[in-house]
């Protein structure tokens, strides 16, 4: 059985082929329609690891144990869990608030599984992954975008393991892994948004940065000479203030949480 995201994918490819035998059962392969889509998501598969080691913030470890997530999280993990090695266009988890009109006992957060890369509800196709995975908190307000994800308060927070960030201290690019000090999960401060297609949602979501000039380790992290951005990790107590934050309040928060202790190299 395809998932959710690969149905919603299968009726707008409209193609007439059927998917490649146990594609979708293989955890070493994309699902099929991620395949199928490289000519529109040309991140998707294995390129963006030959390309994309100095992008900012576009590679991260995605959370699998059930275990592990709903402990952390305080919310069920869906039946797609998504990807585990998770870059711009892949398949991961975001929480949200629950909808207004949900039963009474349902939890208070969603974990829902969605593509890396903020797609706008105008959008035309999936493309915009490449370039939404990341938005910069001081404008993402005025960006087409993502301004109205960002005025509707359309606030979540993704669950990694750890982030992949390329460290220049040696002359060139070598991917450094960065995890939470204590050993818990991370949860990054982000956007997110729901095309629609042919009676189909497809959820996507953004992570928000921040400037980290002054933080002991993202400052060390990118190429020399440029503005040294990081995501924003939130501590777990933080975690319902950003979902029901309003809009005017959010950039101050964001600029609020960066903890200089939170992270460190691994």
């Amino acid at each position: 059985m395809l998932c959710s995201l690969c149905q919603a994918a299968q009726a707008y490819l409209k193609r007439t082929s059927s998917p490649p035998a146990g594609a979708h059962r293989k955890r070493s392969h994309l699902p099929w329609c991620h395949q199928r889509m490289a000519r529109f998501l040309p991140l998707a598969n294995g390129i963006a690891a030959r390309h994309t080691i100095q992008l900012m913030c576009s590679h991260y470890q995605g959370i699998q144990g059930r275990e592990r997530f709903e402990r952390h999280f305080g919310t069920a993990l869906p039946e797609d869990a998504g990807q585990a090695d998770v870059w711009p266009g892949y398949r991961a988890l975001f929480i949200r608030n629950t909808p207004a009109g949900a039963p009474p006992t349902a939890p208070h957060w969603q974990a829902l599984t969605g593509l890396f890369g903020l797609v706008p509800h105008w959008s035309t196709d999936l493309r915009m992954t490449r370039h939404t995975y990341n938005a910069r908190s001081e404008t993402a307000f005025e960006k087409p975008s993502f301004r109205d994800a960002w005025r509707r308060s359309q606030h979540c927070i993704i669950a990694a393991e750890a982030l992949f960030e390329p460290d220049w201290r040696s002359g060139r690019a070598v991917a450094a892994r960065i995890a939470s000090a204590d050993g818990a999960p991370l949860g990054v401060a982000g956007l997110w948004s729901c095309w629609r297609v042919q009676e189909q949602e497809i959820f996507s979501f953004t992570m928000l940065t921040v400037n980290a000039d002054d933080h002991p380790v993202m400052r060390l992290m990118h190429k020399p000479g440029e503005e040294k951005r990081m995501v924003v990790v939130l501590p777990p107590q933080h975690y319902g203030d950003w979902l029901s934050m309003p809009a005017r309040e959010s950039l101050a928060f964001l600029q609020g949480q960066r903890e200089p202790d939170r992270l460190v190299l691994t």
